[in-house]
């Protein structure tokens, strides 16, 4: 995989209740050292955040704290009212489905250089957003969808976003590498180091991005995690096990 896609490091883990645990892994976790790629090390899960955000308002809902065929104007009335959008046709469903008709915020920036070091509050976000052009109809995939989530999670549990996947989620699943890391630029414990790949007239340059400041993607890609990890979030939440009773206890 890493000869033909041009990747530093890959890694896979599968976790089978009847065969066990197996691991590989190709490529450096580290290029500057050469450290071997690991499934065992923590790595920024980007987007797979979402599923995070998206679980945690499912939740909601079934306790009956959020409807789904809900506008956000009842959650959060006039965040979405300028531009021409209106926050009234626009429901919780449309915006775990992206197809609420919002742009992408991450279309306002030309480059990395406007926020990878930069703090971003969910309502920045979602002014870059509503400033854009509208989208083509239909399926239109857009973090700005996850921020709004996020806000309408936080509206209907009384509490953090950051708290309530800690509490529903990380808690009860032992998720020990999976955290929200805020501000905090650098990942802690052991972790691979990203990096962004650019060719230019046939020479290919390795950028180190593995610090950042993650708030810009913050319920639409905030988190950190580990293969472990994830296979236990996602055996749990495909497999219909006994997590969600558990998680929604306090």
């Amino acid at each position: 995989m890493t000869g033909t896609h041009g990747l530093t490091g890959a890694a896979v883990r599968v976790d089978d209740p009847a065969c066990g645990t197996w691991k590989a892994a190709s490529g450096v976790a580290d290029r500057r050292t050469g450290r071997p790629m690991s499934a065992d090390l923590r790595v920024r899960i980007a987007s797979v955040t979402k599923t995070f955000t998206a679980v945690t308002v499912l939740q909601l809902a079934r306790e009956g704290r959020i409807s789904l065929d809900a506008p956000v104007e009842r959650y959060l009335p006039g965040l979405l009212d300028r531009g021409g959008y209106d926050g009234r046709k626009i429901t919780v469903r449309s915006l775990l489905r992206h197809t609420s008709g919002l742009p992408d915020y991450m279309d306002t920036f030309p480059n990395s250089d406007g926020y990878r070091f930069r703090h971003f509050e969910p309502g920045e976000l979602i002014d870059r957003a509503l400033a854009l052009p509208h989208p083509d109809p239909g399926w239109h995939y857009a973090t700005t969808n996850y921020i709004i989530a996020g806000l309408i999670a936080e509206k209907a549990s009384g509490h953090s976003l950051e708290d309530e996947v800690r509490r529903r989620i990380i808690r009860p699943l032992r998720l020990r590498d999976t955290y929200w890391p805020g501000d905090r630029t650098r990942i802690r414990g052991p972790h691979a180091r990203g990096y962004l790949r650019e060719e230019r007239d046939g020479t290919v340059r390795w950028d180190d991005f593995t610090e950042m400041n993650t708030t810009v993607a913050w319920a639409g890609g905030a988190l950190v995690s580990s293969p472990r990890d994830l296979n236990a979030f996602f055996g749990a939440l495909m497999g219909g096990g006994s997590c969600p009773r558990r998680c929604s206890r306090r």
